[in-house]
């Protein structure tokens, strides 16, 4: 199965990269971009769209990191709670009443 979902996120990660690549191609016009402090030499159109969806990406992921980390700690936190309290079930189970 892990096989199976690697060859299908390569194949999407290809089919993007493929179609980014035909974008920057059929946007060909060259372009320079002035970040008011700097300014960048020309490149096609196409290739700054491309790096600014992936720069965007990054970005997100990056805004999105901890969020997913602290929900990995406490996930991870309540699954050893959840183990405790199934061991202390069990031992509660196997000892007898106290009105015996």
């Amino acid at each position: 199965m892990a096989k199976l979902k690697f060859l299908f996120e390569f194949i999407i990660v290809l089919l993007v990269l493929l179609i980014g690549l035909a974008f920057i191609l059929r946007n060909d016009a060259q372009v320079s971009v002035d970040f008011y402090l700097a300014q960048v030499d020309t490149l096609p159109l196409g290739a700054w769209i491309v790096l600014s969806f992936a720069l965007g990406g990054i970005v997100g992921t990056l805004v999105r990191l901890p969020t997913a980390l602290g929900q990995r700690v406490t996930s991870k936190r309540q699954e050893k709670k959840l183990k405790q309290r199934d061991e202390q079930l069990k031992r509660l189970q196997g000892e007898p009443a106290k009105g015996d």
